[in-house]
């Protein structure tokens, strides 16, 4: 008799990387912290405007600045997560 594979389907992928970093930072507040944190700076410098990020939770904390962008911001704050705690997956 054949067997039933259960399955639901995956959620959507975010539209934007705010959204990705919104999703992302709720999950991680609601299964591990509750004092997680993202916070974007717009920050004018010179007649120009620079994009500031950072993420914290816990004792965990990274950031980027001088970023032309809000989404350059976001994410080369995204890339220096994964290459600083790359530890945490084991």
């Amino acid at each position: 008799m054949p067997e039933t594979l259960r399955s639901r389907p995956l959620p959507s992928r975010p539209s934007t990387g705010l959204l990705a970093w919104e999703a992302t930072m709720g999950y991680i507040r609601g299964q591990y912290r509750l004092d997680t944190t993202l916070t974007v700076q717009a920050v004018p410098e010179a007649g120009n405007i620079h994009w500031q990020a950072a993420a914290t939770w816990g004792q965990n904390s990274e950031q980027v600045g001088g970023k032309s962008s809000l989404p350059d911001a976001l994410r080369d704050l995204w890339r220096q997560v994964d290459e600083n705690m790359s530890f945490l997956v084991a």
